[in-house]
């Protein structure tokens, strides 16, 4: 904020929202709507053990890209299913909020 009723953006978004990606992931994984609260419960309860890419671009850059996280959990997804193998839940709720990719 540069004074009272002034701001000035330092960073976006370059694609989807932060709340659109949390809600498809939850929908991809059977989640109730809003899905961010019930995606956070679970990552508390799990480990991030599946690499994703991250949403955060660059270092000194406040841009954000959700796009390719989001994708990249409802690919995993889609081929554990096509695999018949299954993920725990708590695992990739884990790995989809961390910040460690």
């Amino acid at each position: 904020m540069k004074e009272h009723g002034s701001f000035e953006v330092i960073g976006e978004t370059l694609d989807d929202a932060a709340g659109e990606a949390y809600d498809k992931v939850a929908r991809t994984m059977g989640l109730p709507y809003p899905g961010g609260p019930h995606i956070d419960r679970l990552a508390h309860e799990g480990e991030p053990t599946i690499k994703l890419p991250r949403a955060w671009l660059e270092e000194g850059s406040y841009h954000f890209s959700f796009s390719g996280l989001k994708s990249a959990v409802i690919n995993t997804l889609h081929n554990a299913s096509q695999k018949g193998e299954t993920i725990a839940p708590e695992n990739l709720a884990a790995s989809f909020s961390s910040k460690r990719h």
